[in-house]
């Protein structure tokens, strides 16, 4: 059932998490599990992966994860996206082009060498990283 949880941050900022009720343009609105309803900016929107990391943390769309472990050569800093091409979640190095990447089943099992660190809305760096990128474009 965690897969079908998003969360988005309300007015204040503030994480909400539940079901999304409602999405209209730069708007959203989730319901928490106490029924309380918040109005959200939909840009902030992720939904869950329905993943745990190796600390049992919840994985969500713009988490940024870090892989370390058994399998040297992805060891590293990942942006959890959704494939819209092959219809899965994924795992890039790039946050802003989605050229290079792997999907969680391409894992073999290992998933849990995962560790969310942060996300991309909550890092102001990123976020501008992005920004100028798409600036650029």
């Amino acid at each position: 059932m965690e897969r079908y949880l998003f969360k988005a941050k309300d007015c204040n900022s503030i994480w909400r998490t539940g079901l999304l009720i409602a999405l209209q343009g730069d708007r959203c609105a989730i319901e928490e599990k106490d029924r309380s309803k918040w109005a959200c900016d939909s840009k902030t929107l992720c939904q869950c992966t329905g993943l745990k990391d190796k600390n049992g943390k919840l994985i969500w769309e713009n988490d940024i994860v870090k892989i370390g472990g058994f399998i040297s050569t992805v060891n590293g800093e990942y942006k959890v996206f959704f494939d819209t091409t092959n219809h899965c979640w994924a795992l890039s190095r790039n946050i802003c082009y989605h050229d290079s990447y792997f999907t969680f089943s391409d894992l073999n099992g290992f998933s849990e060498d995962c560790e969310v660190i942060g996300n991309e809305l909550d890092n102001s760096e990123l976020q501008e990283e992005e920004k100028c990128l798409r600036h650029i474009q």
